[in-house]
């Protein structure tokens, strides 16, 4: 079973976080196959639109701590991904648009995947949270996203990729 999904339909490439039962958390295992993903979209000139989006409940639900607890180092694990693989998403390389169709909750790293795309689109009620510490103070980011309609009626206007969509949300 691959942990993170990639399909192809036209121009569109359509990556699939495919770990529900950790409610797809960024592992190593994640980060890798998303770096691998992202540098095929990246790389294909073919490829106009890049869609990401979770499966199960959860979008993203960030760092995977039971990873860094087994690990024995807290935090993001840059540099546990293949020493070669720099993943052009997250270095802001990528210069093709991504779509962020979040099907779920999207707190900490996967907030900030979220906060990274281009344009976001999710179910009807979303709970987004991202936890910083800055300067010994906790901030607290919610926001709740009631409706997509508008969104929708944009994309299929601009990029006519509705029902794709609509299959990522579902």
């Amino acid at each position: 079973m691959s942990f993170v999904e990639t399909e192809i339909n036209g121009q569109i490439m359509t990556i699939r976080l495919n770990r529900p039962e950790r409610l797809n958390a960024l592992s190593t295992v994640i980060r890798t196959g998303m770096a691998e993903a992202f540098n095929r979209f990246h790389e294909d000139n073919d490829l106009e639109v890049a869609i990401l989006t979770g499966t199960g409940r959860g979008f993203c639900a960030g760092e995977d701590m039971k990873e860094s607890i087994d690990r024995g180092i807290p935090g993001s694990p840059k540099e546990f991904v293949e020493e070669n693989l720099v993943d052009p998403f997250q270095t802001g390389a990528l210069q093709k648009p991504v779509i962020a169709a979040v099907n779920g909750f999207a707190m900490g790293g996967g907030f900030m995947l979220v906060e990274r795309t281009d344009l976001r689109i999710a179910v009807k009620k979303l709970y987004l949270k991202c936890l910083k510490r800055n300067d010994g103070f906790l901030v607290v980011i919610t926001m709740v996203i009631m409706e997509t309609f508008l969104i929708l009626l944009l994309l299929k206007w601009l990029l006519d990729i509705e029902y794709q969509l609509k299959e990522c949300i579902k």
